[in-house]
C-alpha cells in the first residue's frame, strides 16, 4: 500500500528551540532544499530563518504540500519501472506554467535532475533519457517512469514543484522521498500456446511476450526448439496508452511427432544491461500411430530384433514377441496372426507382448500388431519361421521308365532301421530320389559304403542316377541330410540281377521247335519204313517168326488217336480198319534202332546254334530251363 507522508509547519518558538538545542559553535541547518548556516544558534538567527522561510513562501503554506507515493519501489535490472505519484500544493493565485523535477537525495534545486518537464533544466548524463516525469504536473500527479533500470539507479529521490519561475509557490517534497531499491532480472517471459489440440500436419502458433512494460531499448527475443523444425518468425510490438511499449514474437510451424514431448524455449535479451531471461514449455503435439516395432525375446532372455520382417524361432522353446507403438495419445495394441485376433489391450506406455509356448511348426506365419487411436491406425507384421533338425529322409528308387523298385531281396534281413532293400536288374538304369523336410534347407549327400560321396547339395531332393548298372552297383546307399540344428540319414540297399540277353532265350527255343520236328519227322519215316516191310512179308513170315523179334516190343507210346481232322486217305501207309479201330501209329520199335533222343534247353547264349538231332534214338525227351 502507498505510504503517505504530512508535514506540519512548525511555529517560531519550537523553531527558535531546536536553533537552541544545536550547540555547535557554525551550525547549518537544511529546511527542505534551503540550507542556514548560523554562526550562533541565537534568536536572532532564528528570527533571520523565519524571515527567509516567509520570503520564499514555504513556511506558512507547509500544510498544504503534501506528496503520494511508495517509500521503496523495487525494480528489476534491465527493466523498468513506472513509480505513481500525486502531490498537493498551495492554491495558486495565477494560472502559471507548472514544472516538475526530480532530483537524488541530496542534490539540491541548483544540481542537474534526473528528470524533468521542464526543457531548459539541466539532466543528469546518466539517466537522461530513462528517467522520465511521466506525469501531467498541472493535474497534480508527479508520476516517474525508469526503463533500462541499472545498478548504480539505485538510491533515494525527491520531488519539487515550481509553479512559475517568478511563482512564489514552490516547495521541494524532500521529507517524501522514496527509495529505488535494484534487483537482478527474474521475471520470465510469457508463452502462449494455441487453445485447442495441436495436430501433426496442423499450422501451429506460439507467441512470446517479453517482462516489463517499458518503453526503453527494445529486447531481442529468440526460440530455441530443443529439437531443431522450421518455423517463421515475426514480431509484434503494442504501444500502450500509458506510454509504454509491450514487446511480442511469434512463430508459426506446422506440427510434426518429432516436436512433441520437446522443449520449446524464449529468450529476451536486455542489450542496455546485458540481462536475459527466458522460459521453457513442453510441446504436446497429437499424431496417429507410427508403424509399430516388434522385438523378439527368446526364453533365455536373449533379444532379437526382426530383420526384413522376418525372425527365426527353434522348435520347442518359448518366445515373447513384444509391439511398441510411437502414438499420441496412446493407442490400442492388437495382436493378430492372420485375422485371428491373439491378444489385445491398451497399454499406458504403448507397448504389448505376446508369448508362444513350445513352439512348433505350427507356429510358422505372419503375427500383425495393429495400433490405433483417434488420429488414426497403423500396423506392423512380422514372418515367425520355426526352425528345426531335418527330419528322416525318404528315398524312392525308381527305373529309367519311373516303375518304383519296390521287390525286396530275400537275402537282406531288414532288422536295420531307416533301411530298405530294392532289387534292379542288370543293365537297367536308376534312379534314387532323395527328400527331406527341414529348416532351415539341410545339405543332402549320397554315400555308398560309408567312404564315396556321389553327390551334394544344399536343396530338399537330391537324385542320384545310375546308367547301365552292373553288379559293381550293387551295395548299401545313405542319404544324409544336415543343417545348422542337427543330421539324420536313410538308407537303401541295391541288389542287382544278373540276367540273360534278352535274344538268347529266343534263338534257343526256335532251335529246340526245329530239333523237335525233325526228331519227329524221322520217328514217322521209320515207322513208315517198318509198316512197309511187315506188310510185304506178311505172307512169308508165320507167328513163330513173330515170337522170335523178342526185343521188339513197344517201349513208348505217346500217339493213341487219329488227330482231329486228320484225312487217312492220303497215307498211304495207313490200313483204313486199323485207323478204324484207332490203333496206334506206331509200335513195336526195335530197341537197336530207336533208343534215346534228348533236346536241352539251358542258358542258351545269344547267336549258339540248336543242338544237332541224332539220325537213330531210342528215347526223345525236350527239357526248358
Amino acid at each position: 500500500m502507498p505510504h503517505q507522508k504530512h508535514v506540519m509547519p512548525l511555529p517560531p518558538s519550537q523553531l527558535c528551540l531546536a536553533l537552541q538545542e544545536h550547540k555547535k559553535p557554525l551550525g547549518m541547518i537544511t529546511f527542505g532544499n534551503i540550507s542556514f548556516i548560523c554562526a550562533r544558534p541565537t534568536m536572532a538567527c532564528a528570527r533571520l530563518l523565519v524571515m527567509s522561510f516567509l520570503w520564499n513562501g514555504v513556511l506558512g503554506a507547509q500544510k498544504d504540500y503534501t506528496l503520494t507515493a511508495l517509500e521503496i519501489v523495487t525494480a528489476q535490472e534491465g527493466l523498468c519501472v513506472l513509480i505513481q505519484c500525486e502531490f498537493t500544493t498551495e492554491k495558486p493565485w495565477s494560472a502559471g506554467s507548472p514544472r516538475g523535477y526530480w532530483y537524488f537525495q541530496g542534490a539540491t534545486q541548483y544540481s542537474p535532475a534526473v528528470a524533468s518537464n521542464d526543457g531548459d533544466k539541466a539532466i543528469r548524463a546518466d539517466t537522461r533519457g530513462r528517467f522520465k516525469l511521466v506525469g501531467d504536473v498541472t493535474r497534480r500527479d508527479c508520476s516517474l517512469r525508469i526503463d533500462d533500470v541499472r545498478r548504480w539507479d539505485e538510491g533515494s529521490y525527491y520531488f519539487r514543484y515550481e509553479h512559475s519561475p517568478y511563482s512564489s509557490i514552490k516547495y521541494s517534497y524532500a521529507q517524501f522521498s522514496l527509495r529505488l531499491t535494484v534487483v537482478d532480472l527474474w521475471d520470465q517471459p510469457e508463452i502462449s500456446l494455441p487453445r485447442g489440440v495441436m495436430v501433426e500436419g496442423e499450422t501451429v502458433t506460439v507467441e512470446c511476450t517479453a517482462p516489463g512494460r517499458c518503453s526503453g531499448t527494445a529486447p531481442g527475443i529468440t526460440w530455441r526448439p530443443e529439437s531443431p523444425f522450421v518455423y517463421h518468425q515475426s514480431s509484434r510490438n503494442t504501444d500502450n496508452a500509458d506510454g509504454t511499449r509491450t514487446y511480442r514474437s511469434t512463430i508459426e510451424f506446422t506440427g510434426s511427432r518429432d516436436q512433441n514431448n520437446k522443449r520449446l524455449s524464449c529468450s529476451v535479451y536486455f542489450p542496455a544491461v546485458g540481462a536475459s531471461s527466458h522460459r521453457s514449455v513442453w510441446l504436446n503435439i497429437e499424431y496417429p500411430p507410427a508403424a509399430p516395432v516388434i522385438i523378439m525375446y527368446e526364453a533365455e532372455g536373449g533379444k532379437q530384433t526382426p530383420t526384413a520382417c522376418s525372425m527365426e524361432m527353434l522348435e520347442g522353446f518359448d518366445y515373447t514377441l513384444v509391439c511398441t507403438v510411437d502414438s499420441n495419445p496412446i493407442s490400442k495394441l492388437t495382436w493378430k496372426k492372420s485375422e485371428n485376433i491373439l491378444e489385445g489391450s491398451v497399454s499406458s506406455s504403448n507397448t504389448l507382448q505376446l508369448t508362444l509356448h513350445n513352439v512348433t511348426s505350427s507356429d510358422d506365419g505372419d503375427y500383425y500388431c495393429v495400433a490405433t487411436n483417434k488420429h488414426g491406425s497403423n500396423s506392423s507384421f512380422i514372418n515367425a519361421h520355426v526352425e528345426y533338425p531335418p527330419r528322416t529322409p525318404h528315398i524312392n528308387a525308381e527305373d529309367a521308365t519311373g516303375i518304383n523298385l519296390n521287390v525286396t531281396n530275400p537275402h537282406w534281413s531288414g532288422k536295420q532301421e531307416n533301411v530298405s532293400n530294392k532289387m534292379i536288374k542288370e543293365g537297367q538304369t536308376l534312379n534314387m530320389h532323395c527328400s527331406v523336410d527341414s529348416s532351415p534347407l539341410a545339405s543332402l549327400t549320397w554315400i555308398k559304403g560309408g567312404e564315396t560321396k556321389l553327390e551334394k547339395g544344399d536343396i530338399t531332393n537330391l537324385t542320384l542316377r545310375l546308367s547301365n548298372v552292373t553288379s559293381k552297383d550293387e551295395g548299401q546307399y545313405w542319404c544324409i541330410a544336415k543343417n545348422k540344428h542337427g543330421l539324420a540319414n536313410s538308407s537303401v540297399f541295391i541288389s542287382v540281377l544278373e540276367i540273360e540277353s534278352p535274344n538268347q532265350p529266343r534263338v534257343a527255343i526256335i532251335g529246340g521247335v526245329v530239333a523237335s520236328l525233325v526228331v519227329l519227322a524221322g520217328v514217322c519215316f521209320l515207322a513208315w519204313m517198318m509198316y512197309c516191310r511187315r506188310t510185304k512179308n506178311a505172307s512169308i513170315e508165320s507167328s513163330d517168326n513173330m515170337e522170335a523179334v523178342g526185343d521188339s516190343t513197344v517201349i513208348y507210346s505217346n500217339i493213341n488217336k487219329t488227330p482231329k481232322g486228320l484225312k487217312t486217305e492220303n497215307n498211304p501207309c495207313t490200313d483204313a480198319s486199323t485207323m478204324d479201330d484207332k490203333e496206334d501209329l506206331y509200335e513195336n520199335f526195335r530197341r537197336d534202332i530207336f533208343q534215346y533222343s534228348s533236346i536241352h534247353f539251358s542258358r542258351a547264349k545269344p547267336g549258339s546254334q540248336p543242338i544237332p538231332v541224332p539220325e537213330e534214338t531210342l528215347y526223345s525227351e525236350v527239357k526248358v530251363h
